[in-house]
């Protein structure tokens, strides 16, 4: 869809009075076409930069929703994670003092592998976007460039509009990489959150037991109120 709102922004100087009550989209990109040749039929595919850019429109990228992140954390992941030798990673069992060996759960680990899920994201997202941005920028100098030496006023116009739809194409693509950073940020929130839930419990579980044993203990030491009875001696 924002390839044929680029498209109608470059063509509006062909015919601007021309509307289109439509919604399909099929049917728009044709009627673009019909327009397009009521003009120039090869300026449009020929605007320097514009082939470029709207292959980078179609470019989905490479980040993932949180939801996805956490659906793909595996909790062995997170223990043996070491991120390139700065951390030691954590022994999959545990020794108790006799010796027996116990594997850790990999539940409990789970919420830690979904924040490494998103940091390799952004760290892939990074990567991505990096190579794009630097593919667009020089794009948008070459057409710069284009435009100095246009020789026509409709031609100018029509890379000036190229060159914004340029820097709307980059400002999308780092909207991609703070997205990937944002996520990243609320899977750590979210861990938190859940470490300080889980530490409420604890306390609260604690109190309980703490409160009941007090209650036994009390009820236990509470001197018996009956009256002593002393038996009759036998005779």
């Amino acid at each position: 869809m924002k390839k044929i709102i680029l498209l109608i922004g470059l063509l509006l100087p062909l015919g601007a009075s021309a509307q289109w009550v439509v919604e399909d989209p099929m049917v728009i990109a044709q009627q673009i076409i019909e327009l397009a040749r009521a003009g120039d039929p090869a300026a449009i595919q020929q605007l320097a930069g514009l082939p470029q850019l709207m292959n980078s429109l179609g470019t989905a990228g490479v980040g993932r929703t949180l939801g996805k992140l956490q659906q793909a954390a595996n909790g062995a992941e997170a223990l043996a994670d070491t991120a390139n030798g700065i951390y030691c990673a954590v022994d999959g069992v545990t020794t108790t003092v006799d010796g027996k060996t116990i594997e850790r759960l990999e539940k409990y680990y789970r919420k830690y592998a979904a924040l490494l899920q998103a940091v390799n994201n952004y760290k892939e997202v990074d990567d991505d976007t990096e190579s794009r941005r630097t593919k667009l920028r020089q794009q948008i100098q070459e057409t710069m460039a284009k435009n100095q030496s246009a020789l026509t006023a409709a031609e100018v116009d029509k890379l000036k509009s190229v060159v914004v739809a340029q820097g709307v194409e980059l400002s999308a693509i780092d909207s991609e990489r703070a997205a990937a950073a944002a996520r990243v940020q609320v899977q750590e929130i979210l861990n938190r959150s859940d470490t300080a839930r889980q530490e409420q419990a604890r306390l609260e579980d604690t109190t309980a037991a703490l409160q009941e044993a007090g209650d036994k203990l009390a009820a236990f030491l509470k001197p018996d109120s009956k009256p002593l009875q002393i038996p009759a001696p036998q005779k």
